[in-house]
């Protein structure tokens, strides 16, 4: 069972993260009572959480900060295929903090887990083969036990597609189910030295995409890089135009269609290029 103290703790160890991308994680006041859940059927752990919320932040963190200012709220679902954790959550733009804000709504363990709302909320998923999946296999490969080792392969098989087909990855599902019964050795050979060659051009074109990435990256740092007084500037520049919108919003107007809507989101992306240089 989690406690309220121990939540409060993972909060505050994934704020400390999650703040170079200046996103602040919150949870809901309903998020614990469905943790500890009886629906669950095995307890949800605070290092499950810990687990689902840094692999989220290694694999789709930096997507989560380009998110564009004054954007509506997103909604998705973090999932994990290796615990079956799953998190709906609501992001917004907190004008306030001037930071990101990710509050997880709710959490539930859940093979299979299907949205009430699938237009509207995107999944991000992850997946870690979990040592104790390793261990329990181990330990029925020893006993000899067929039947047993069968499951978790099959168990561990099942989460891999899952993640693929959720990544739209279809050539490695098919590589899963791809028959190994070749006709004669000399095809298995032919096919070995063709996927080479593939491999070899696939580098080529890699490295070659790189070199162009990051030179396009350094010229674009450079176009858009600025002194510190001139950012000091352009904040203080934003501050006021918020304080504008702000103004028309308390009015009941809409901002989003006026020349200072647009104006303060130049001026913000220009903070945000001259912060990721710094």
């Amino acid at each position: 069972m989690i406690t309220a103290s121990e939540l409060k703790s993972l909060e505050k160890y994934l704020d400390g993260v999650w703040a170079k991308l200046n996103i602040d994680i919150e949870f809901s006041k309903h998020f614990i009572e469905r943790a500890n859940d009886e629906r669950n059927k095995k307890p949800i752990e605070v290092e499950e959480l810990k687990k689902l919320f840094m692999d989220v932040y290694k694999k789709y963190g930096k997507k989560f900060s380009n998110m564009k200012l004054n954007d509506d709220e997103i909604e998705g679902i973090l999932t994990d295929l290796s615990t079956k954790i799953n998190s709906p959550f609501v992001m917004r733009w907190d004008r306030k903090t001037k930071e990101f804000e990710l509050v997880s709504k709710t959490v539930m363990r859940k093979d299979k887990f299907v949205s009430n709302n699938p237009t509207k909320e995107k999944r991000y998923t992850v997946e870690e083969l979990q040592m104790t999946q390793v261990s329990e296999l181990i330990e029925s490969l020893a006993e000899k036990n067929v039947v047993e080792s069968s499951k978790i392969l099959h168990s561990i098989m099942l989460d891999r597609v899952a993640l693929a087909i959720s990544e739209k990855k279809m050539d490695v599902v098919a590589n899963m189910f791809e028959s190994k019964d070749e006709d004669d050795d000399d095809d298995k050979k032919k096919k070995s030295e063709d996927d080479d060659d593939d491999d070899d051009d696939k580098e080529d074109d890699k490295k070659k995409f790189n070199f162009m990435k990051k030179k396009e990256d350094q010229n674009k740092k450079i176009d858009e890089s600025v002194s510190s007084a001139e950012l000091a500037k352009l904040e203080k520049e934003y501050d006021k135009l918020q304080d504008i919108m702000d103004k028309v919003t308390d009015k009941g107007g809409n901002y989003k269609n006026t020349s200072t809507y647009k104006k303060s989101q130049e001026i913000y992306n220009k903070i945000k290029a001259a912060r990721q240089d710094k």
